[in-house]
């Protein structure tokens, strides 16, 4: 195993025992990990209306609170890159949209959507173990 294996069944590893170690209340509504599908990607890189496709994907990490106890999430949005290699968040402004049913064809951006384990687990692997 290489050493960023190592370093991430580690990190991995620290995690589930931190959810392991929350209330029963935040423990349920903890995920393990994300899965973002392939469409979902490329939902996220082809919103521009004229057709080129962005540059990346942002992961915001997110939480929120159950009993006291902190529950991580994440959130995915795209990402343009500048000429001289920075890369910003697509189509954000400052104030948070009124409409919470944002598509591809509306002037706002896509958030992407995740799919959380439990339920969308993979099979038995030395990261979910």
């Amino acid at each position: 195993m290489t050493n960023e294996w190592k370093k991430t069944k580690h990190e991995v590893g620290l995690f589930r025992k931190y959810v392991d170690d929350l209330p029963a209340s935040a423990k349920n509504k903890a995920a393990y990990c994300y899965l973002i599908t392939r469409e979902e990607i490329h939902k996220l890189l082809d919103q521009k209306s004229n057709g080129d496709s962005l540059d990346g994907i942002r992961i915001y990490l997110g939480a929120e609170m159950i009993d006291d106890a902190m529950v991580p999430n994440i959130h995915v949005v795209a990402c343009e890159k500048d000429k001289d290699g920075g890369y910003h968040d697509y189509n954000i402004g400052n104030e948070v949209p009124e409409n919470n049913e944002l598509t591809a064809l509306s002037s706002q951006a896509i958030l992407g959507k995740t799919r959380p384990c439990p339920t969308w687990c993979s099979q038995m692997n030395f990261l979910n173990t």
